[in-house]
């Protein structure tokens, strides 16, 4: 049987965040998912924010290609 249990960890220990209908001393594994931490340093993080704020200046002038504009070159 699987069942997918969504919960945080708070002071070492998993808090789940909904009742589960499961009997007690029911064994269960835990397969924690972490985010992937990127490879950026700090140049190149504050090189990605730059960028991005450029993009969004771009976005707010309207100085933008509307997507089927683009598919329609492809």
């Amino acid at each position: 049987m699987s069942v997918l249990v969504r919960g945080r960890v708070s002071r070492g220990r998993l808090l789940v965040d909904a009742p589960l209908d499961l009997p007690d001393d029911t064994e269960v594994e835990l397969m924690v998912l972490m985010e992937e931490q990127d490879s950026l340093d700090a140049a190149d993080r504050a090189q990605l924010h730059e960028a991005l704020r450029a993009s969004r200046a771009e976005l707010e002038r309207g100085d933008v290609v509307p997507v089927e504009d683009v598919l329609a070159g492809l």
